[in-house]
């Protein structure tokens, strides 16, 4: 039987070969977020696991605080928690990822000799992925939504940033009222 982690990559790299999502991009603060919908999840009384992406993740207390955060967001939606055990017994799956990358340098073009001015920037990434509860017959769990935030920031510690990520994705979460956009210039694109 393949592995957790397997499963999760092979259905997001499988990805592009479901139907093509719409996407909805928004800016929220200084996020920026995208809502890829491949289907319009039902929630209310339905159960969810709730899993990291990356098994480096999984049981640390870091991930625990960050899946308290989401799991009280979905239970609001009308979604029952169930443990990892009973994985493919659950109406959907929720997969999160999150990631502050290495830093890269910004210089502001002013040379040492007038005093130089430059600072540390640090893309961040938070992802939500969501997931047909069921293995399908190739092994693999079909993509309803993903969503995503998106910035760069000043700061690495994601302490900070996954919790701020979150509410940025929650603004737009299916299923539930979408929150007043904080940018007038909203995009629907298409992907894919």
């Amino acid at each position: 039987m393949k592995t957790l982690t397997t499963l999760i990559l092979a259905a997001i790299a499988s990805a592009s070969a479901l139907a093509s999502p719409d996407t909805v991009v928004h800016r929220r603060g200084n996020w920026r977020t995208a809502v890829e919908l491949r289907a319009q999840p039902e929630f209310k009384g339905k159960t969810y696991v709730l899993m990291p992406t990356r098994k480096d993740y999984a049981g640390t207390r870091e991930f625990r605080g960050y899946a308290q955060l989401v799991a009280s967001r979905l239970e609001a939606y009308g979604l029952e928690y169930r443990p990892a055990s009973e994985l493919g017994t659950t109406d959907y799956v929720f997969a999160l990822d999150y990631l502050v990358a290495d830093p890269y340098l910004v210089d502001y073009g002013i040379t040492p000799k007038d005093g130089g001015f430059y600072e540390n920037r640090y893309p961040q990434f938070v992802n939500l992925f969501v997931y047909a509860g069921h293995v399908s017959a190739k092994g693999e769990w079909a993509l309803l939504c993903k969503l995503s935030a998106e910035r760069t920031g000043y700061f690495s510690d994601t302490e900070k940033c996954v919790p701020a990520g979150l509410e940025a994705i929650f603004a737009d979460f299916p299923g539930g009222q979408v929150a007043p956009d904080t940018n007038t210039e909203a995009a629907r694109v298409r992907t894919w």
